[in-house]
């Protein structure tokens, strides 16, 4: 018996709206950014795009704040679209075992100072620090989040700026 038959007869709608949801979850999907990894990658990139790097220093599968900054910020569509208009993304993950963090990562903790997660920093495409936001909390949101970052390291992505 084919099951599939006869829950599109349960909810004669589905045929209907099916289409337009399958539509949306692709524009959606070609929203989200890509995130790099490479440092160097990232700043070429960026100097190649004229933005700066969003670089995240992140403890994500193990530090609390991390986890909400990404599910509450990072993960929404209004970031991403947000995201690929203004910064490149880099993601520079440390793992509960610091043995397990790769050394281009252990490098720039320490070139950029960074001493707790999550601390995002805005960095110029020659590799100069913008600014940073050190720490997340919980429920601060999406627009409130890029808000902050925008003061601090000085990006300015009003609509009056779009011309």
């Amino acid at each position: 018996m084919d099951y599939k038959l006869i829950e599109v007869i349960k909810h004669p709608f589905a045929l209907i709206w099916s289409p337009f949801i399958e539509w949306l979850a692709k524009i959606i999907l070609a929203a989200k950014p890509v995130w790099y990894v490479d440092y160097e990658e990232a700043l070429l990139n960026a100097n190649q795009n004229g933005k700066i790097v969003l670089a995240n220093f992140t403890g994500s599968d193990w530090c609390p704040h991390c986890i909400n900054l990404k599910k509450e910020v990072f993960n929404t569509v209004y970031f991403w679209l947000w995201a690929n208009k203004n910064v490149i993304l880099l993601e520079l993950y440390f793992p509960n075992n610091p043995e397990d963090t790769i050394a281009q990562n252990q490098m720039l903790q320490t070139k950029y100072g960074v001493n707790s997660y999550p601390t995002v920093i805005g960095i110029n495409a020659d590799g100069s620090e913008r600014g940073r936001v050190s720490g997340y909390s919980s429920g601060t949101g999406v627009i409130n989040w890029i808000s902050m970052f925008e003061t601090v390291v000085g990006l300015n992505t009003s609509p009056a700026n779009d011309t």
